[in-house]
């Protein structure tokens, strides 16, 4: 699970998303990748933002999934680079990743 996946924005576009990315893929082959993005809400200040992460992961290889969490005022969408996830596996990492000890208990 990719918790955050960021590039500095004074060199973004110019390819180190999708280096880091296949670098990830090269170094789990036999994983699927997931991560987060916000789901695109005409509504939202920064539904432009939004919709540019989403096509650039999908260009990456990353699919859809009916995986959805509510944070307060966003609503996230998992993504993954199998287009079948194992669901368990996922709500796992969300467990492990529960604050304030998620972490300490698994």
């Amino acid at each position: 699970y990719i918790l955050y996946l960021a590039v500095n924005d004074q060199i973004r576009s110019q390819g180190y998303g999708t280096r880091i990315i296949n670098e990830l893929r090269h170094l789990y082959p036999e994983d699927s990748l997931a991560l987060d993005v916000e789901q695109p809400n005409p509504q939202a200040a920064n539904n432009q933002q939004r919709l540019r992460r989403l096509k650039f992961y999908r260009r990456n290889g990353f699919f859809p999934t009916p995986k959805l969490f509510k944070e307060e005022k966003v609503t996230f969408q998992v993504l993954a680079t199998n287009k079948k996830i194992n669901q368990r596996k996922i709500d796992k990492a969300f467990e492990w990743f529960s604050w304030p000890l998620g972490w300490l208990i698994q």
